[in-house]
């Protein structure tokens, strides 16, 4: 775009970050490429970027939704480590899901949700 973007104003590396990029990497491109195509000056501020990001809440910066990712991501590495353990036949999978206090059908949709979010 032949523009030189040399700071950002503060906030808006917060608000970059804070935002939980449902889209992946390619809504970010999207929102840098908009923020680059209408902002005049050599800086980008929250005013840059589309309205929408400015007044969507990010689930980041709610405790409560952060305190619910690092409880999903405790429960993938404790049920990866007892596979490593037990193994995954169907019988492991039934003294895994007794030992964690769960039934088995929700140790199959803890590991789809797993997999699913790890890509």
């Amino acid at each position: 775009m032949e523009k030189t973007i040399i700071t950002l104003y503060p906030g808006l590396q917060e608000l970059l970050l804070n935002y939980d990029w449902p889209g992946s990497v390619r809504e970010l491109e999207n929102v840098i490429e908009y923020a680059v195509n209408f902002e005049q000056p050599d800086c980008l501020s929250k005013e840059s970027l589309p309205r929408w990001l400015i007044n969507k809440k990010t689930n980041r910066t709610c405790k409560q939704c952060y305190l619910k990712s690092r409880t999903g991501e405790v429960e993938y590495e404790l049920i990866n480590r007892m596979f490593e353990e037990h193994g995954s036949s169907l019988e492991a999978k039934k003294m895994i899901a007794e030992k964690l206090g769960i039934s088995l059908t929700t140790l199959y949709r803890k590991i789809k949700k797993s997999q699913q979010q790890t890509g």
